[in-house]
């Protein structure tokens, strides 16, 4: 009889500490998807927002903006599939600024949600106030478990400089 309830509570203990250590699993690969995530996102705003800030002016359509840059150079954000493997990221002249730290080899990926109104322009007015230009993406962690997962929400107005 002793030697049963000591298996008995070996069991109950086993069940306990296996469900804290997977549990414990499920919240750092969640933690690791939310930080690439944060990381992906806050790298592509970044590089837009100082690129449409300093630009001479801007042409923007739902899932592209076009920038005439200070030196006369044009560079275009699109969102798309860039590069052709069904998924949904934002590039530059063919450099790829969502997904940079996870290569396209790699999953789970980074992908944005959806590209339809990425890119929005509040017309200024010369010489009174400048172009005001809105991105709102949502980058998501594709090819994973839905618990351990994120997306995550990108918002920035940006006034050019250059009007």
């Amino acid at each position: 009889m002793e030697v049963l309830m000591a298996i008995v509570i070996l069991g109950i203990i086993s069940v306990i500490a296996s469900t804290i250590f997977f549990t414990s699993i499920k919240g750092s690969n969640k933690t690791t998807a939310i930080n690439n995530i944060k990381q992906n996102g806050s790298y592509a705003m970044d590089i837009m927002t100082r690129m449409i800030r300093n630009a001479r002016s801007v042409g923007v359509g739902g899932s592209y903006v076009s920038l005439v840059n200070p030196d006369k150079g044009v560079t275009t954000f699109m969102c798309g599939d860039n590069n052709g493997d069904g998924l949904l990221d934002i590039a530059s002249n063919s450099a790829f600024l969502s997904s940079v730290l996870i290569s396209a080899t790699t999953v789970p990926r980074i992908e944005i949600e959806n590209c339809d109104e990425v890119f929005a322009l509040n017309s200024g007015e010369p010489g009174v106030y400048p172009d005001v230009v809105t991105i709102n993406f949502t980058l998501q962690q594709t090819e994973v478990y839905a618990a351990e997962g994120g997306t995550m929400t990108f918002v920035n107005s940006v006034s050019l400089r250059n009007y």
